[in-house]
Order: structure tokens, then sequence, then C-alpha cells
């Protein structure tokens, strides 16, 4: 016989999800929710769990919920409801040297991400007893202390380093037109890696020097998994793009003809590989450092 908490939690459960129906999760998942978060000593007396049931903001753990999850549509609507107030915790902390947008990545990564294989994100501890702003402003809040507290926050990967690791050899044809044309080929990846946009300078930086996979990067980034691909994707044929034009200012016309055409399609197949196992990665992404 269904209990009358059971019953209530299902019917708030569908209320919810009928007035939400952006943020996709099933109708059992939300009603386990509900009930987990109603206390099990007060289970033996029906008035005390059902008056803390009614008080739970049930719309804001169906988004909690769906993040946790990793649902794209949650993660996408968390975003644009509370991006402003983490915009406002990192504005009073200007000497942790983190813009808006990096906190952001770092706030999802703390709290979408579960710390360890086999453990829950820490936005599954939200509790539903007040509203998710006040969690997410306290989450945020405390993260900046942490940051501030952290006495050799190690400082952000240059560009010269990733050209370095990029063009560093592990790769016969690439070894062939470094020792052929000697530094031409590492500054080429040089201008190629700046003519690169911010979020794809990001991108391969947090992919192959941070050794990010590309789940926890949609998730930092707050997009599907898809679309997380296709940016790497992007990010890899820009910076081709960007050498082969590099080199053919450094080279005459018909020199680099002729090189490409001794190395064929494997140029590009070159630098893709040397972008995936020619890096020797971290284990965490690196944080500008504190200033002062």
């Amino acid at each position: 016989m269904t209990s009358p908490l059971r019953t209530r939690a299902a019917e708030r459960a569908r209320i919810s999800l009928a007035a939400h129906p952006e943020i996709p999760l099933d109708h059992d998942d939300l009603t386990a929710a509900i009930l987990a978060r109603v206390p099990v000593e007060e289970l033996a007396a029906i008035e005390g769990p059902l008056a803390h049931l009614e008080a739970l903001h049930v719309d804001d753990l169906l988004l909690s919920e769906g993040c946790a999850r990793g649902r794209d549509l949650a993660l996408r609507a968390f975003e644009r409801t509370y991006g402003a107030d983490l915009d406002i915790a990192i504005s009073k902390s200007p000497s942790l040297g983190l813009t808006k947008d990096e906190f952001r990545q770092v706030f999802r990564e703390h709290v979408f991400v579960a710390p360890d294989e086999g453990r829950t994100p820490r936005i599954a501890s939200y509790g539903a007893r007040g509203p998710l702003r006040a969690w997410v402003r306290v989450a945020a809040a405390r993260l900046v202390v942490d940051l501030s507290r952290k006495p050799d926050v190690p400082e952000p990967v240059p560009d010269d380093e990733l050209t370095a690791r990029l063009a560093g050899g592990g790769d016969a044809e690439l070894d062939y037109l470094r020792h052929a044309y000697g530094e031409q080929v590492p500054s080429a990846f040089a201008d190629a890696l700046a003519s690169l946009s911010a979020r794809q300078r990001n991108l391969l930086r947090q992919r192959y020097l941070h050794a990010l996979g590309s789940d926890r990067l949609a998730t930092m980034y707050g997009v599907h998994r898809a679309t997380m691909f296709a940016w790497l994707d992007e990010a890899r044929a820009a910076l081709v793009t960007g050498v082969r034009a590099a080199m053919q200012a450094r080279l005459p016309g018909s020199e680099l003809e002729s090189v490409v055409a001794a190395l064929g399609s494997r140029l590009d197949v070159s630098v893709r590989r040397l972008l995936e196992s020619g890096l020797e990665p971290e284990k965490k992404p690196a944080l500008p450092k504190k200033k002062g």
C-alpha cells in the first residue's frame, strides 16, 4: 500500500516536471530525490515528514538533480539562472586573478564533476530546504575562500610552453621538418597558436596539457559532449591550418609544396597524433597564481 508521504512526493514531482519540461528527468528519480530529503527519523510520525516535504523547494531540486546527472539542458538552465551570482562572487576577489569565465569553469568542475570515482558531484548534496540560489552563493563564496588560501596555486601554463610541447618531437614527419628548417617549425606553431581564439587555446591547453577528458570539459563549459567533440576538432583543424599558413610565410611556395607533397596527408595526421599522444599531461588544470 502506498504511503501518504510517497503519494505526495510523487504528486509534487509531477507538478514540478510539468512546470519545467525543459529539464529532462525521470518522474521516479525526482520522487526518490524528494523522499531522500525527508529526515528518516521522522518517518514514524506522518505529520512531521509531510510538513517537511511540503517545505522543500522541489523546482530547485529538479534542476540540481538534472545537473548532478549531467543533463545538458539542466546545465544550461543553471548557467542562465545562476551565472550572474558566480560573477558577483569572483568580482569581490580580484586578487585571485581569475576572470568571470574562468571562475565559472572552475565552479562547474567543483560542483558538477564528482571529486573521485564512485562519489557523487557536490551539487547532489543540495538538500532543497532553502532556495538553490542560496546554496550556489554559499558554494561560490567557499570556493573563493579555498582558492585564496592555496599557498602554491600553480602558474597558468604559458602559450610558449604549449607551443614547445606541440612542436617538441615524438613524430617522424614533424622531426623531419624541424631538422630541415630549424626554429621555423616551433615558431610556426607559436604563430598558429596565437591565431586561435581564446577558447580554442584554452581547450588545447586543458585537453592536452592537463589531460582533461571530453566529458569533463563538456561539464566545465556547460555544453553537450557532442558539442565539445566538435569544438576540439575545430581547434585541432585551426591549429593545422595555422601551421600550414605560418610555414608558407617562411618558405618559398614551391619549396613548401614539395615538403607537403613529400609528407602528403601525413602532415595533418602527424599534428593530430602529436596533440593526442605527444604531451606529458598534468593531473589537474592550472589556476592563475594569487597576486600579492
